[in-house]
């Protein structure tokens, strides 16, 4: 007597298999970054970004003085912009070097600093540059959401170079004593 079994197979193939782990790997490549990724790292490039923005600004208009520049802040949407005068109104400036930056609030807060206490932080401005450079001091502080980490720039009318100092900085003290050169 012959008994026959039956040839059903239970269980999956090696290419199930493998597609599976492909979908796997690939989801998690695109969800991993976003939960480590690291803010100081963010907050320095945006920094370094801002700084070059403010330095590019200055330089041309030293040698294009013929040209109206300025630096549009919205502190309200979290972005920066530099713009020329194009006719009668002013234009974001696109190139390869310099783009308009709209920062994710989740990660990055711009805080302006100034020597009035009675403005409002929460605001649009737009600081103009003439043959001499900015027109009115440039303080800005990139400051992580927690407000742990934070990096400060900084640029004087006097100066042509605008720095970042790392850390949170109380400003109030050294805008009181600062005299401009």
């Amino acid at each position: 007597m012959k008994i026959c079994r039956s040839q059903s197979k239970a269980g999956f193939t090696l290419l199930e298999i493998l597609v599976v782990m492909l979908i796997m790997v690939t989801m998690t490549s695109l969800i991993v970054p976003k939960l480590w990724r690291d803010s100081g790292d963010t907050l320095r490039s945006e920094s370094i970004r801002f700084r070059n923005t403010v330095q590019w600004l200055t330089d041309r208009s030293l040698y294009s003085p013929d040209q109206t520049l300025r630096l549009h802040i919205d502190l309200n949407e979290n972005s920066y912009e530099a713009q020329a005068l194009n006719g009668e109104t002013f234009e974001a400036i696109n190139t390869s070097l310099i783009k308009p930056r709209k920062l994710d609030p989740e990660l990055i807060k711009m805080v302006w600093i100034h020597d009035n206490p009675e403005l409002e932080t929460d605001f649009i401005m737009d600081l103009d540059f003439s043959t001499d450079g900015p027109e009115e001091k440039i303080l800005m502080q990139f400051v992580s959401t927690d407000g742990k980490i934070g990096f400060s720039i900084y640029n004087h009318p006097a100066r042509f170079r605008p720095v970042i100092l790392d850390g949170l900085w109380d400003w109030t003290m050294i805008l009181s004593r600062e005299t401009p050169s």
